[in-house]
């Protein structure tokens, strides 16, 4: 292929891009709003309506794309060979309709709505357990464990089993890139197979889940994928697919939340006026998650595969391709969204970010992060006197170009 639409310079995994992506996307945007990344191998779309239409045309650009990861040759008589199947994510109507009716049932708001004090009495344990200290890590000590346990819950993982999975999602976001043999990766070989290890342990325990909840079922996740029927009487998910689907809802709906809290709380730091407009209103508060949504998503975009020739923009993408719907770019698209740089949580069109994708794989935990977020923010700054930042921090995100990923942001407060 020639004329490939290359912008020199732009590095979606450099330190520098996932710190601050904004100026490069707004030069992809004026100058290259397609384009190739020639390092990843992937085509990437970047103006808000060309990504609007991408997420709404299931045709044309396929979710039916999934990256397999390596399995340790010493559980290969443990793990099936569909031990990561497709679930819904991968998959396109009409079988992905179906799916999603069943998943609708447990994601549903007043759902979610119900699980208000529950989640804010997990934010209340953790910070009990460092409001003495004037300092802590807010992803080890609150965002990470409050996002998995929320999961959890709504999964309907006893309490008393929840610690055995608290690193559970972190672990299925490491294996997922290592390749067995190839030096200089992120995590060690003994690492990986450490890893795996709770991994196998996990579904084994999620796959004694479901089978009880065949026989028994109850309103919960296992239950309603295990049960769902399509329009012929026949089951959509079968338990290895039930199993596969608990797990991602683990995967994705604990490091995204985790990663987003810390963000708009790093928002919210750096731009005192809106914090204080925010914490006087709830309503305000709640449109300030969408407006740091917009302008700060931990998930930077989708990734779809082109099943024909596509004209975007005036750029031919050819079939087969792999195509990246960077809605990060989108949601501060400047025909969008006027000012898109500047962070306001009184702005108008806040909700219209792309930042939960848009169409049938519209992501179906935002309710439980739209209510994670505000509960979180506002007891930080109702229970910590003169909360902040730590001064003199670098934020540490991991070179992964779909999700914003980091381990530590330091914050402080008055300690009594």
């Amino acid at each position: 292929m020639t004329d490939l639409p290359i912008l020199e310079g732009f590095d979606p995994l450099s330190q520098a891009f996932l710190a601050d992506p904004l100026p490069s996307l707004e030069r992809a945007r004026s100058e290259r709003p397609v384009l190739y990344v020639e390092e990843l191998g992937i085509w990437a779309i970047t103006r808000y309506d060309d990504v609007a239409r991408a997420y709404a045309d299931f045709t044309t650009f396929s979710s039916a794309l999934r990256n397999a990861p390596a399995i340790p040759e010493r559980y290969a008589d443990e793990v099936p060979a569909d031990f990561f199947p497709p679930i819904f994510m991968d998959r396109d109507p009409p079988e992905h309709t179906a799916i999603r009716k069943a998943a609708n049932r447990i994601f549903r708001r007043p759902r979610i709505a119900a699980m208000e004090a529950h989640v804010q009495a997990i934010v209340d344990e953790l910070v009990d357990a460092f409001a003495g200290d004037g300092a802590c890590d807010l992803v080890q000590q609150l965002t990470y464990p409050l996002s998995a346990r929320a999961s959890m819950a709504l999964i309907g993982i006893p309490e008393a089993d929840l610690p055995r999975f608290e690193q559970l999602a972190e672990d299925l976001v490491a294996i997922l890139p290592y390749q067995p043999g190839v030096p200089g990766q992120a995590i060690s070989e003994a690492q990986w197979l450490e890893r795996w290890e709770r991994i196998v342990e996990a579904r084994s325990y999620f796959r004694a889940m479901v089978q009880a909840r065949v026989a028994e079922p109850q309103d919960d996740v296992a239950s309603a994928f295990v049960h769902a029927r399509d329009g012929d009487g026949q089951p959509i998910m079968s338990v290895e697919d039930t199993v596969s689907y608990m797990l991602l809802m683990i995967f994705a709906g604990t490091d995204t939340t985790a990663s987003y809290i810390g963000l708009l709380v790093k928002l919210l730091c750096e731009h005192p006026d809106q914090l204080e407009a925010a914490l006087a209103d709830p309503a305000v508060m709640a449109n300030a998650v969408e407006e740091g949504l917009r302008r700060r998503a931990s998930s930077l975009g989708s990734m779809r595969l082109v099943t024909r020739d596509v004209e975007v923009a005036g750029q031919t993408i050819p079939a087969g391709a792999q195509v990246w719907l960077v809605s990060t770019s989108a949601s501060n698209d400047e025909r969008r969204f006027a000012c898109p740089a500047h962070f306001d949580v009184h702005r108008e069109n806040a909700g219209d970010h792309l930042a939960f994708g848009r169409g049938r794989h519209f992501c179906m935990g935002a309710p439980l992060a739209r209510l994670e977020a505000p509960l979180a923010v506002r007891t930080l700054w109702t229970r910590l006197p003169g909360f902040r930042l730590a001064p003199g921090q670098t934020l540490e995100y991991d070179p992964v170009f779909v999700t914003l990923l980091y381990n530590h942001l330091h914050v402080e407060w008055d300690a009594a």
